[in-house]
């Protein structure tokens, strides 16, 4: 079920992304080869939509960059959004964190997303890394 699930919500986030900014055909998709983020059906989805040659990722033509969080949104912006939004709310356990967690994360809109990647890129660009 949960492979399903997960499919099914990437592939919703690829068709919402594409209809609200026609990003799709002109995004390179960067993952950090976690384990789970280079599963057959992952890497098998990801080619659907991207391309090997637009995948930035362990097992693709492209490698991930060594010591490179800045180039992953959650990492540029995610965590510290949600420590921030969460440090002053106390709560009374773990499910009632995890609730607020959830909650924030359900809050955060598309066009919030897209405001943080266009971050993420000015990053890049200020760097001026690449992988190549």
């Amino acid at each position: 079920m949960g492979h399903v699930m997960n499919l099914f919500c990437v592939t919703s986030s690829f068709q919402h992304c594409n209809s609200a900014f026609v990003c799709v055909d002109s995004t390179i998709f960067m993952q950090d080869g976690a384990p789970p983020h280079i599963a057959t059906a992952v890497k098998q989805l990801l080619n659907l939509h991207f391309g090997n040659d637009r995948i930035i990722s362990r097992h693709f033509p492209t490698a991930w960059p060594p010591r490179s969080p800045d180039l992953n949104p959650c990492n540029f912006w995610l965590w510290g959004y949600l420590k921030d939004v969460l440090c002053g709310v106390p709560n009374a356990n773990l499910t009632e964190l995890k609730n607020s967690i959830t909650q924030h994360i359900h809050n955060i809109t598309t066009v919030i997303c897209y405001g943080r990647w266009c971050s993420v890129l000015s990053a890049q660009r200020r760097k001026r890394w690449t992988a190549y």
